[in-house]
């Protein structure tokens, strides 16, 4: 929970502070929910989260750069 909102991000790395969020079209298109989003990664970063986003275009289309990216993300948390 954070600020009082319970959040259930995609990915969730118990270990490391790094969430993974997939974003559908409708995240972009509808500005309610582009404004929860953004509320979103502002309450997971003001608690230390690192969080990557991506469009299911994304995964995809680039599937070995999200892993690339994710296993970077990893590597610089563990070296802290």
């Amino acid at each position: 929970m954070i600020r009082g909102n319970l959040y259930h991000p995609d990915i969730l790395f118990d270990e490391h502070p790094a969430v993974i969020e997939v974003d559908g079209l409708h995240h972009a298109l509808n500005p309610t929910t582009y404004r929860n989003d953004l509320r979103r990664q502002n309450d997971f970063a003001t608690e230390g989260y690192r969080m990557l986003r991506y469009t299911v275009a994304d995964l995809e289309q680039r599937p070995d750069q999200f892993l690339e990216d994710v296993h970077g993300l990893l590597r610089h948390l563990r070296s802290r």
